[in-house]
């Protein structure tokens, strides 16, 4: 059975080692820890920025308003809490064509397959996964990504690349 010790209990122990003239890393190998956790306890005593710290890296969901986890390794709360942000969004046809047209408007042209491989959650757009049928996607709206483009209104994509045209010689 390991014994939790509280901040202040820890810091006393760590200052009795190191007026014994103790290292930070035999303190640390001593009492079970880490030397970036005897660090941590020497110079923030009281746990208060610790503190403050988690509170910047609290935020709420945008989605449901619930309270999102601490921050990953940029230091910025989160804007989806973790069941909003697992949760994939069913696109059906009406909101495809409505998110290409869209998208034409700010583009002045349909996108391109290439241009939603990942979704794009500030302008709501869909990835390119969420608009065609597939074996792992079967029930998208779409079986392919011309039909999407046709059914927003705009003319049916030509399937691979341009041709490059052959140079005619002069005779």
């Amino acid at each position: 059975m390991t014994v939790r010790y509280t901040r202040v209990e820890r810091l006393a122990q760590i200052e009795y080692r190191l007026r014994m003239g103790w290292t930070h890393r035999q303190i640390a190998e001593d009492l079970g820890v880490s030397r970036s956790a005897v660090r941590a306890v020497l110079y923030d005593p009281d746990g208060s920025d610790l503190r403050k710290r988690h509170d910047r890296q609290r935020g709420v969901c945008k989605k449901c308003g619930a309270p999102t986890a601490w921050a990953n390794a940029t230091g910025v709360a989160p804007t989806q809490c973790a069941d909003c942000f697992t949760q994939p969004k069913v696109w059906t046809a009406d909101a495809v064509i409505d998110a290409i047209r869209r998208f034409a408007a700010e583009h002045g042209r349909p996108p391109t397959a290439d241009e939603w491989i990942n979704a794009d959650g500030v302008r709501n757009f869909p990835a390119r996964s969420s608009v065609y049928r597939s074996r792992a996607n079967s029930s998208n709206p779409f079986a392919s990504w011309a039909d999407a483009i046709e059914a927003a209104g705009f003319p049916r994509p030509r399937v691979g690349r341009p041709r490059k045209q052959p140079e005619r010689s002069a005779a």
